[in-house]
């Protein structure tokens, strides 16, 4: 009997270290995933907050950055445009010097060409007359260039009229034939 009891002590033992290992693995397990859900749910809000810190540490520095990065291409922009004007200005002046020394030399050279001319001209012309004309039973008055004749300097070879369509007075006429004849006079 005592072996009887002993077997059934021993049976009714390994059955409670069975039940109390099957709870102590259940609690175990039971406990690990608590632990487990605390941990990741620890670990999830850890990984925000640092998120946030990061993504407003990150959102300060670009802000911070922005505006020096910002100046420095202001300032960067603005040196540049002064540097451009300045070759401009200085372009200007030099182009401006060029053109007005070509202008002077040109005016010059017209100047030159159109005096010649106008000497030339002005020696194959004999006399400048106030001729008139009756048109109509009224008396026109008109200025004539008398041209020479290029083989006999004393005779007229051609009579040109000026003003034909304008038909200026008298006076008028007067004043322009006696300024040619002083400049005629100086030729």
């Amino acid at each position: 009997m005592v072996r009887k009891i002993k077997d059934i002590v021993i049976n009714e033992a390994i059955h409670m270290v069975r039940k109390i290992k099957d709870i102590v693995i259940n609690e175990a397990i039971h406990m690990v995933r608590k632990i487990k859900d605390i941990v990741i749910n620890e670990a999830i809000h850890m990984v925000r907050k640092i998120k946030d810190i990061v993504i407003n540490e990150a959102i300060h520095m670009v802000r911070k950055y922005k505006d020096i990065v910002i100046n420095e291409a202001i300032h960067v922009v603005r040196k540049i445009i002064d540097i451009v004007i300045n070759e401009a200005i200085h372009m200007v002046r030099k182009i401006k010097d060029i053109v007005i020394n070509e202008a002077i030399h040109m005016v010059r050279k017209i100047k030159d060409i159109v005096i010649n001319e106008a000497i030339h001209m002005v020696r194959k012309i004999k006399d400048i007359v106030i001729n008139e004309a009756i048109h109509m039973q009224t008396v026109i008055y008109y200025l004539c260039i008398l041209l020479k004749d290029p083989s006999d300097p004393e005779a007229v070879s051609s009579v040109v009229p000026l003003f034909q369509s304008s038909k200026p007075r008298l006076n008028c006429l007067v004043k322009v034939y006696k300024s040619c004849q002083e400049i005629l006079a100086k030729c």
